[in-house]
This record gives structure tokens, C-alpha cells and sequence, in this order.
């Protein structure tokens, strides 16, 4: 599962707006987790944790629209 051990390695870099909303991955950062954690298939992952975070922002979205 090497594209949820990126993903949970990248748990501290999310770019936030001026309110504090996550805005998404810093890229970068992603791109040397990856690199650090020796990722094989890294088009693959990269891929995979762009479905995640999607998904972690939508969920953000909602919670913040709910309030």
C-alpha cells in the first residue's frame, strides 16, 4: 500500500488558505516524501493520493459548510 503510506506521510503538509481551509498537497513536499520513502510507481501513487486528497477536501468542504 504505497500510495496510503505517501499519503499518511504527507499528513503535515497541506497548503491552507488565510481562514486555515486546506486548499490541498503541497506538491513539492509530496514529490520528496516520496522520494525519502523510495516510491517505485511514482505516476502510480501520485495518482492514487490525488483521489485521496480530493476526497479528504470534499469532506472538509462539507464539515466547513455545515457549520
Amino acid at each position: 500500500m504505497p500510495s496510503v503510506e505517501v499519503f499518511l506521510a504527507c499528513a503535515t503538509q497541506w497548503r491552507l488558505d488565510a481562514a486555515g481551509t486546506p486548499q490541498g498537497l503541497d506538491y513539492p513536499a509530496l514529490e520528496a516524501v516520496m522520494r525519502m520513502l523510495g516510491t517505485a510507481d511514482v505516476r502510480h501513487v501520485f495518482a492514487d493520493v490525488q483521489v485521496m486528497e480530493a476526497e479528504v477536501l470534499r469532506v472538509f468542504s462539507a464539515a466547513c459548510g455545515a457549520r
